[in-house]
């Protein structure tokens, strides 16, 4: 399609501190929906690099993903 889609994005706090970027690619469609079935993420320092493919996808459930502190979920830092 010739939809635009983000490519790429850097996360940091500040200006010239450690952050992360994420990549994104082989984009593909469902039920007229688009999404990146490769994602790369890796911390600026390019010391750490997770890449994560998505193999399927199931859009017709629309049920929202909810996460509830105390309920063995938790946030960390990437580092």
């Amino acid at each position: 399609s010739n939809k635009a889609k983000v490519s790429a994005v850097t996360i940091s706090e500040k200006t010239g501190t450690a952050g992360m970027n994420m990549k994104f690619g082989d984009f593909r469609s469902v039920d007229n929906i688009t999404y990146p079935a490769q994602i790369m993420i890796e911390d600026i320092l390019a010391k750490t690099q997770i890449s994560i493919r998505i193999v399927s996808v199931d859009f017709k459930d629309k049920s929202k993903l909810e996460f509830i502190p105390g309920k063995n979920y938790e946030r960390i830092i990437l580092k």
